[in-house]
């Protein structure tokens, strides 16, 4: 009876200690699960970052529930808001044509499509940007080291702490995107007041939806898997450097991590008694 309750007892522990380390790398974002595969570990990994998809399909154990991630998702929209307008109110600033034609490209049915150095702005630094502004309010919002395996664990009551920041961040982003919102409506309103510009109040904004809703559907669709995919490979750092390494730096550390541990161990020699 005493042999199964011990058992029992370290049974336990196991699995407590298995939960510490799935939990601490949900919320790190790591690439690795212990005993996964590469395959099953990019499914997981997309599954539980994506700030789409995660809401429904995040692992039981993820420290970020469904409120976190409408957070997020809010703060990536705001963002992506504020940050298209900027774009549009820079060209106009600067006096540059956001619809110049810098080249074009042949569609799925034959035609060319014009690319202008507006669309390229918005492709490019606009979708890196919220791509990475993603992963900045990600990180906030799980405060991985308060949480349980975290190096302030033992402060894991603060753990909302990060929930909150994000929140504030949130609404701050709201705010910008809100003012930037309005003053291109200003300029929009002023320039409406010329004869020739009839219809341009419709056609500035069409535009500026049209423009965000294509950024928001490359940042979290196209750019986020693919930066994803090749982070997750770590082909960037030689599966070797920080931040770079991706998957198989992860899983190295965690097989010198297991060596330690073994050696660690203390080494008993049995002893016969006569």
């Amino acid at each position: 009876m005493e042999l199964e309750t011990v058992a029992s007892d370290k049974s336990s522990d196991d699995q407590t200690k298995e939960v510490k380390i799935i939990v601490q790398r949900l919320a790190r974002r790591c690439y690795h699960l212990p005993g996964n595969s590469w395959c099953q570990d990019w499914v997981q990994w997309f599954l539980n970052t994506h700030p789409v998809i995660g809401m429904c399909c995040h692992h039981p154990l993820h420290p970020l529930v469904m409120r976190d991630r409408i957070v997020c998702l809010l703060a990536s929209i705001s963002f992506g808001i504020a940050e298209t307008s900027i774009v549009v109110l820079m060209f106009y600033y600067e006096g540059e044509d956001m619809d110049k034609l810098m080249f074009t490209v042949p569609n799925f049915f034959g035609e060319s499509v014009g690319i202008s150095q507006g669309m390229i702005a918005l492709w490019t630094l606009g979708g890196a940007m919220h791509s990475i502004f993603d992963l900045t309010i990600w990180h906030i919002t799980a405060c991985s080291c308060c949480q349980t395996g975290g190096c302030l664990s033992i402060c894991g009551c603060w753990s909302w702490m990060g929930g909150r920041i994000a929140f504030m961040i949130t609404i701050v982003t709201i705010a910008v995107a809100a003012v930037v919102i309005i003053e291109h409506a200003t300029i929009t309103a002023r320039e409406e007041t010329f004869p020739d510009r009839d219809g341009v109040v419709e056609n500035i904004v069409l535009s500026l939806v049209m423009a965000y809703l294509l950024q928001l559907f490359l940042a979290l669709f196209i750019y986020f898997p693919l930066i994803g995919t090749v982070m997750f490979s770590g082909v960037l750092g030689c599966g070797r450097l920080p931040l770079l390494g991706g998957r198989p730096r992860e899983v190295r550390q965690l097989a010198e991590k297991a060596q330690l541990v073994q050696r660690k161990r203390p080494f008993i020699i049995p002893v016969l008694l006569p």
